[in-house]
């Protein structure tokens, strides 16, 4: 056999893993449809692929060919450890000749009849993401220009995972932060509109979220939050603060008794992120609002001749000290007002003081705009840029006189 010529016909075959329809792959599918390409360019009998689990201390088997029951039984490998374990540890490829003389933690291996293995760490921008090797039925040399060829297949291979990884959890996110985003609930004559803004970077789910519901007395709660971090943990600290916030308002607790009592919740429910939040309580009849603010952005009030951020007052965010007390303020809110409420991806810049966000924002609201036209505004002024953090939006518009 010609090494040589394998090998160069093997750097051609590469361009197969960077095939633009494995980007559109389920990640199984993904997985499954590397190993067969991967095996193909090596000649190799099996392939597989471990991924780092969520500890970051063991090696699961997601993927197999020739040896599918490393997945069924779920094979876990500790890092460090055996074959795959040191791939991941030394960060490097390793190849063993002869399977019975060597280390081999996972017993599969040996009942399948591999005689010879080949393993390449799977790196992503400098991180170990998982390990992908091959095997020979027969005895096999795998020399360094096929290790070298495995690596490069390997990093191609790690670059689609996580790309495939990224798109599909970013599209279950969205769909995620619009279910446990509620439909904005008014009152009769009152204006809302609400918009949630994904940040550009390919992450999980944020923790940016809106609320608006009806009180009693003709009163609406208008609130918008921003819980520190992403992923399923801040997804669930939303879903629990805007439970709470509901329950206590509706109870009849003015703002900063319901914040208040959502930071005392948040301690007595155990660690949970640090959260901004501003809660507004608008009485339209009386045409003036109450506003309580934990750490969060000011709200802004566009009147008839008027534009003014609501600055006062402003407590600690929630979840940063168990006794934190909050008060609110008394503002006015006259027919024709519109009421701004944001999270901070919306006004922060990198490189840029948060008081050029801030005045973009007072600019752009159009006076007398309803309050759709006006989110929608805002979105093209202040959100056209490349985002990275997500944003939640919601603006009100009280009737004018």
């Amino acid at each position: 056999m010609d090494v040589a010529s394998d090998v160069d016909e093997g750097r051609e075959s590469l361009q197969r893993l960077t095939d633009p329809a494995l980007a559109h792959m389920p990640q199984e599918q993904l997985l499954s449809e590397l190993l067969e390409r991967v095996a193909a360019i090596l000649r190799a009998d099996t392939a597989a692929i471990l991924l780092l689990d969520g500890d970051g201390r063991h090696l699961l088997a997601r993927a197999a060919k020739g040896v599918e029951e490393e997945v069924e039984q779920g094979v876990r490998i500790p890092v460090g450890k055996g074959f795959a374990g040191r791939i991941a540890a030394e960060r490097r490829a390793i190849a063993i000749d002869d399977v019975d003389h060597a280390d081999i933690l996972n017993p599969i291996l040996r009942e399948k009849g591999i005689r010879s293995l080949l393993g390449a760490p799977l790196v992503v921008e400098g991180r170990v993401v998982g390990v992908l090797h091959v095997g020979s039925l027969v005895p096999r040399h795998f020399d360094a220009d096929e290790a070298d060829l495995l690596q490069v297949a390997a990093d191609r291979a790690a670059s689609a995972i996580e790309y495939a990884v990224l798109t599909e959890g970013r599209r279950l996110a969205v769909a995620l932060q619009h279910q446990l985003l509620p439909g904005l609930r008014s009152l009769p004559g009152v204006e809302l509109a609400s918009r949630y803004l994904p940040a550009t970077r390919e992450e999980a789910l944020g923790g940016d979220w809106c609320d608006a519901f009806p009180l009693p007395c003709g009163r609406l709660a208008v609130a918008v939050g921003d819980v520190v971090g992403h992923g399923v943990a801040a997804a669930v600290v939303m879903a629990q603060l805007r439970t709470a916030l509901r329950a206590y308002a509706s109870e009849g607790a003015s703002p900063e008794e319901v914040l208040t009592r959502m930071n005392q919740l948040m301690f007595n429910l155990g660690p949970m992120s640090m959260t901004t939040l501003a809660l507004a309580i608008v009485d339209p009849i009386r045409g003036e609002l109450r506003l309580a603010n934990a750490g969060h952005p000011p709200p802004l009030a566009v009147g008839p001749h008027s534009r003014s951020f609501l600055a006062e007052p402003v407590g600690l965010p929630l979840a940063v000290a168990r006794e934190a007390r909050y008060e609110s303020g008394v503002h006015s809110c006259p027919p024709g007002t519109t009421l701004v409420l944001y999270t901070d991806g919306l006004v922060e810049r990198r490189g840029e003081v948060i008081d050029a966000g801030l005045e973009r924002l007072r600019l752009a609201v159009p006076a007398g705009a309803g309050a759709d036209a006006a989110c929608a505004r805002i979105v093209s002024a202040l959100a056209a840029d490349a985002r990275r953090d997500d944003v939640a939006l919601v603006v009100l518009r009280l009737p004018g006189a």
